[in-house]
């Protein structure tokens, strides 16, 4: 068991922000949710780093010089004492923090990774927009395919699209559209490894279609083009 466990832990040692944004972000996003089944333990990686954001608890830990105390934690998180010791039992088995000694607790590398602005913006867009929506799947499933109610409505019980839905909420609004300017700062883009000039544009005119983004978001992708590219002619198209 102590051998899977070090494992498990070696496959993450390497991982920096966009890797472990991914892998928390993400780590509701597999064929089980897909299927409506209803194995929370998938979400819980989620929504412990989430609580572990909010309540200052990763803030907590990585400023201190010394190992935090429970009593502590429980100052400045306002939970039962209980509740804390529990959730802190999962962070640290999930290799968000270090147990030091009985009841007090310090940094992790992932502790201080999951402070990362990435990760700060990346993992409540996902923990308080995709999770509600992806939780309401199964009751999705059993409208008529003619209903125009989606996941997102049912799993936040709205009337609001996405994007009206975030202007009631100004600061995960401004968090969202961070993220997407942050993540596709971190990995190689198609770009890296398509030769764009001489695959689709070798002959090109001021007409000629070169792009089209579709559900481009603000137009990261036709940005990441030109300016790859400065001296193309050609249209790029953005729909979103």
């Amino acid at each position: 068991e102590q051998v899977i466990k070090l494992s498990w832990r070696a496959a993450f040692v390497f991982d920096g922000p966009f890797e472990t944004y991914r892998r928390f972000g993400y780590s509701v996003i597999v064929l089980s949710s897909l299927l409506a089944e209803t194995d929370s333990t998938k979400e819980l990686p989620l929504i412990t780093a989430r609580i572990g954001q909010s309540r200052g608890i990763f803030n907590l830990l990585s400023s201190s010089t010394q190992p935090v105390g429970l009593v502590t934690l429980v100052d400045r998180t306002k939970l039962d004492a209980g509740i804390l010791e529990n959730l802190l039992e999962y962070i640290i088995a999930e290799g968000m923090a270090i147990k030091t000694a009985a009841f007090h607790y310090s940094a992790s590398k992932l502790t201080k990774i999951l402070l990362s602005e990435l990760c700060v913006n990346g993992l409540p867009a996902c923990h308080d927009f995709v999770l509600p929506a992806l939780s309401a799947l199964n009751d999705y499933l059993s409208l008529p395919s003619s209903s125009s109610i989606t996941p997102f409505h049912l799993g936040h019980k709205v009337e609001e699209g996405f994007y009206d839905f975030q202007e009631l909420y100004p600061e995960k609004k401004a968090a969202f559209h961070r993220l997407m300017d942050l993540q596709f700062a971190f990995p190689r883009t198609w770009l890296d490894v398509v030769d764009f000039v001489n695959e689709f544009a070798s002959v090109t005119s001021p007409e000629t279609i070169l792009f089209v983004d579709i559900g481009g978001g603000n137009g990261h992708q036709c940005e990441e083009l030109f300016n790859r590219y400065p001296d193309l002619k050609g249209r790029v198209v953005l729909e979103d």
